[in-house]
């Protein structure tokens, strides 16, 4: 794909298998000449294996002829965080208050996810995303222990049951 032939790249954050087009869909392709629903319905083909609750991030690669390649990436990071920590929100004053626990290896868990999910992080090292993912949780208000006290830790479930 040469960068001469894409006219512009279009993020997309959509629920897994039930995109529907929406306004703010409407407006960023509609400038470019493509149909809303076949892009929702590509979309949910793609993602047709994940969890419906999960939201995954997509980028757009519209080109000059009208046609269109949709790259999916991983959920957001504050999301899994959010997820394997249990909590609705990160904290209001991070470094002062904890909202909740994740613990080192649900960390490395989310790096492994991004970097199988994401081409951007498939060249960069399992430890440089594992930073990334801590300095994500500082922000947040997330505290990182070495093992989580609770006995069944919440679990990162993208995929369905039965899929691998």
């Amino acid at each position: 794909m040469a960068a001469k032939d894409i006219k512009k790249i279009v993020n997309i954050l959509a629920y897994a298998g039930i995109a529907k087009p929406t306004a703010k869909l409407g407006q960023a392709l509609g400038p470019l000449g493509l149909n809303m629903a076949q892009v929702c319905k590509e979309l949910n083909e793609m993602t047709n294996h994940i969890r419906t609750e999960t939201p995954i991030k997509a980028k757009l690669y519209a080109r000059f002829d009208k046609t269109y390649t949709i790259e999916l990436q991983s959920p957001p990071t504050s999301w899994m965080i959010r997820r394997a920590a249990g909590i609705v929100k990160g904290s209001p004053a991070p470094g002062h208050e904890d909202v909740g626990v994740i613990s080192v290896k649900s960390i490395y868990e989310i790096a492994k996810l991004k970097q199988e999910m994401d081409k951007e992080f498939q060249k960069i090292s399992l430890q440089s995303i594992c930073t990334q993912i801590v300095g994500t949780c500082k922000s947040m208000g997330v505290r990182i222990v070495e093992e989580r006290t609770k006995p069944n830790s919440r679990r990162i479930l993208v995929r369905k049951i039965g899929q691998k």
